[in-house]
């Protein structure tokens, strides 16, 4: 489910076949192909400025825009600033207005600039103040009002079980 300015969609994957894995709107009761040709069909998607970013560890992380008239547009997600293989984006997250990825196999994450959902993206290595040196597998916000207001917190899930908790907007300030 993806709650846009004009309403709720429904983005739906599933394999064609064992090479061809597709990525489908079923909004209506006639389910509409976005595009085909993906190895993976299992997804994480974060939104941000009514666009939809998906990443799944395998394919390019697409992006997803909606508008009544043109309808639902596709097209790869531009990302850029020495990140490595785009592909290998397993987790896909936003805070305080910016985007944030993982590939769940390296001590480290990806960020944006404010504002934008990938883009030229800076690293943010964790092995320096994990304990455990585990891998970046998931990154959540944690709230303690149920809002987004100043008092949220940026989480990082280790895969040792290690959880790191911070505080702040800008991974490139260290204040």
């Amino acid at each position: 489910s993806w709650k846009t300015q004009f309403g709720e969609r429904f983005i739906a994957a599933a394999p064609a076949s064992a090479s061809d894995h597709r990525l489908f709107d079923i909004s209506t009761a006639t389910a509409a192909t976005l595009k085909s040709g993906y190895a993976g069909s299992k997804w994480r998607y974060a939104s941000m400025s009514g666009r939809l970013a998906l990443v799944n560890g395998a394919d390019q992380p697409q992006e997803i825009n909606y508008a009544p008239g043109t309808g639902m547009q596709i097209k790869d997600l531009a990302i850029s600033g020495g990140a490595p293989n785009p592909e290998a984006f397993r987790v896909v997250h936003v805070f305080k207005s910016r985007s944030y990825f993982a590939t769940g196999t390296e001590p480290g994450f990806w960020y944006s600039a404010v504002n934008a959902l990938g883009g030229t993206l800076s690293h943010f290595p964790i092995d320096r103040v994990a304990e455990t040196s585990g891998n970046v597998i998931d990154i959540k916000s944690w709230t303690r009002d149920g809002g987004s207001g100043p008092d949220d917190f940026f989480v990082l899930f280790l895969d040792t079980g290690e959880v790191i908790v911070y505080q702040g907007s800008n991974p490139g300030d260290a204040s």
